[in-house]
């Protein structure tokens, strides 16, 4: 005969932790989760490197925007303008620039070839309207001064309520482009 169980003993202490036994495999790589939002694309349907927003609309405020080797100088002008100037934000450095913009039914702009920027200003345009009359487009392609190869930007301004609303948009359309021709 078997006799009943007899009362649980007290528990014993922990012994020594074992060694750590090898790596298992590898998981399986997960899904790749969804992309975010890069903004809006522009002409060349690429991605804005620079976005900004800013208020034009008191006397005396100005607003810069670095844009490789430039300047890019918007000011307030009058209540319902703004003025844009461009200087080297070097000693010196070759540009060429392009500006169109239109305005209600009209279109204009400003060309400017082969010309050397110094940090001094240059005034590209002095009536920008600024009551959602305009959209402004400006391409500068520059050379830089250490390797003497080329970018070119497309800078996109759209402002409104007086210049309340102003915002500039820079797009890198190429970097670093070599226009030497071979063996001349």
């Amino acid at each position: 005969d078997i006799g009943p169980t007899g009362p649980q003993g007290d528990t014993g202490s922990t012994g020594a932790q074992g060694d750590i036994g090898p790596t298992g495999p590898q998981g399986d790589t997960g899904s790749t989760g969804a992309q975010g939002d890069i903004g809006p694309t522009g002409a060349s349907g690429i991605a804005p490197i620079a976005v900004y927003n800013t208020n034009l609309s008191a006397s005396g405020s100005s607003f810069d925007v670095p844009v490789g080797n430039i300047s890019y100088q918007l000011q307030y002008s009058t209540s319902s303008s703004l003025s844009l100037s461009v200087s080297a934000l070097v000693s010196s450095i070759t540009v060429d620039i392009k500006r169109s913009s239109q305005y209600d039914s009209a279109v204009e702009g400003t060309s400017l070839n082969g010309v050397t920027l110094t940090p001094t200003s240059v005034q590209l345009d002095s009536l920008i309207y600024s009551n959602s009359n305009e959209m402004h487009r400006t391409w500068i392609r520059q050379q830089d001064p250490d390797t003497s190869l080329w970018s070119l930007y497309e800078i996109d301004l759209f402002a409104s309520v007086a210049g309340a609303r102003t915002s500039i948009w820079v797009y890198l359309i190429y970097e670093n482009a070599d226009f030497t021709v071979p063996g001349v």
